[in-house]
């Protein structure tokens, strides 16, 4: 996974506004979109909605997806762009999970 796709600007009571950094949401999101994200509590993962976006966090990576719960634990990281692949992601992996609250333009 893409160690740099977001860019986290600024973090404060919850709230970050992060900078998408590549083109992996296809034209949902485009690079420099500043985004207006929620952190999600762990105790609160077990509601994310399917095929939401959402930031997802793990030791290695940062990147914006669209997630499809399995209840094995697991998670499938989706797409916006066509030909990039579906990612499985186990959910011991994620670190934080940030939920999408909207798109804020010319920042």
């Amino acid at each position: 996974m893409d160690n740099k796709q977001l860019e986290n600007q600024v973090e404060a009571g919850g709230l970050g506004a992060f900078v998408v950094k590549d083109d992996s949401m296809g034209n949902t999101f485009n690079i420099g979109d500043n985004l207006l994200m929620e952190k999600v509590p762990e105790s609160k993962w077990g509601e994310i909605k399917n095929y939401s976006v959402y930031l997802i966090r793990t030791q290695q990576s940062s990147i914006l997806r669209r997630i499809l719960i399995h209840h094995e634990g697991k998670w499938t990281l989706l797409c916006d762009k066509e030909g990039i692949a579906e990612q499985p992601l186990p959910v011991e992996e994620v670190k934080e999970l940030w939920s999408l609250k909207g798109k804020l333009n010319n920042l």
